[in-house]
């Protein structure tokens, strides 16, 4: 009997030594992060978005698409493609084409970004989440509405309160709206069919 117990008391002293040394060595991840890391999640789940870029004092309106589109020697390629209400296009073909005619930047990646194409913005919000210990968080307005901002380092995501659904971006003076799309088949022929 006395050697179990001596064999409990070094088991508990043993758990607790090493409850205490994970604590020790282990942060919280700050909320800002886990917003971060919610956002992107959202995003991940969805291939079609519907912005308004606020560019200069003028409004353009976009619609960002990812899926399959005829790449080089006509074979079937994954990308993200960019229409804009002004006659604007930008193309994004994995890994790192990209085809662009007149734009309101001349990055297209910053065009992406802003018009919330899901599986450019995506991705580099995860990636943020996980590595930028940085990540600051404020308030913002939106549309007539509060929302919660995400600065990183050389872009602000703006998400819903309660949600953290992305809803926008603010990046070099451009400021955005976007609305997440469920893409239903008949949806999807007919951003199909555009591209």
């Amino acid at each position: 009997m006395r050697a179990a117990l001596v064999a409990a008391a070094v088991v508990v002293a043993l758990g607790a030594a090493t409850l205490s040394l994970q604590a020790a060595g282990l942060q919280r991840t700050p909320p800002a992060n886990e917003m971060a890391a919610r956002a992107a999640s959202w995003m991940l789940g969805y291939r079609f978005t519907v912005s308004s870029l606020h560019i200069d004092g003028k409004t353009v309106g976009g619609r960002c698409y990812h899926g399959w589109y005829e790449g080089l020697h006509e074979r079937l390629d994954r990308g993200s493609l960019l229409l804009l209400s002004d006659g604007g296009l930008v193309r994004y073909i994995e890994p790192d084409r990209f085809q662009m005619q007149r734009s309101f930047t001349r990055a297209p990646l910053n065009a992406l970004e802003l018009a919330g194409c899901t599986d450019v913005l995506g991705p580099r919000i995860a990636s943020l989440a996980q590595f930028d210990d940085h990540v600051r968080l404020s308030h913002e307005w939106l549309d007539g509405r509060r929302v919660d901002a995400l600065h990183f380092h050389r872009l602000t995501l703006l998400v819903a309160r309660k949600t953290d659904r992305p809803v926008g971006v603010i990046m070099r003076g451009v400021k955005s709206s976007f609305q997440l799309v469920r893409l239903t088949p008949g949806l999807a022929h007919t951003v199909e069919a555009a591209a």
